[in-house]
């Protein structure tokens, strides 16, 4: 399954389980026919969507928060190291917000 309007660079894979990629499948197949009105139901995509939010906050993003590419970017704009690199969304979102006030009196921009 790919993000993107006809992607299909490994990059932009999103790795569903084969059960929820066919199920979402199935059901834009069946909202896009006659029978289904030409209209997708507003929960089509719902389970993918969990599924998604799953695997980002359970595997991507902590494996690329101990990646090299973090370190670097966290070097860069001036967040402080961490041994064991951030264990929330909500410890990464705070870096962020600190590093974009740095940046912000680095460049000479206030609020």
């Amino acid at each position: 399954t790919y993000v993107g309007n006809g992607a299909t660079q490994a990059d932009l894979e999103v790795n569903l389980p084969a059960h929820v990629a066919h199920q979402t499948r199935e059901a834009v197949r069946a909202g896009g026919s006659a029978e289904g009105g030409g209209r997708l139901a507003i929960t089509t995509f719902d389970t993918a969507y969990k599924e998604i939010i799953s695997l980002v906050t359970n595997d991507t993003l902590p494996r690329f928060l101990k990646s090299d590419a973090f370190a670097a970017l966290r070097e860069r704009f001036g967040a402080p190291p961490s041994p064991d690199g951030f264990q929330t969304v909500a410890e990464l979102e705070q870096a962020m917000q600190v590093a974009k006030e740095h940046a912000a009196m680095a460049s000479g921009q206030t609020r």
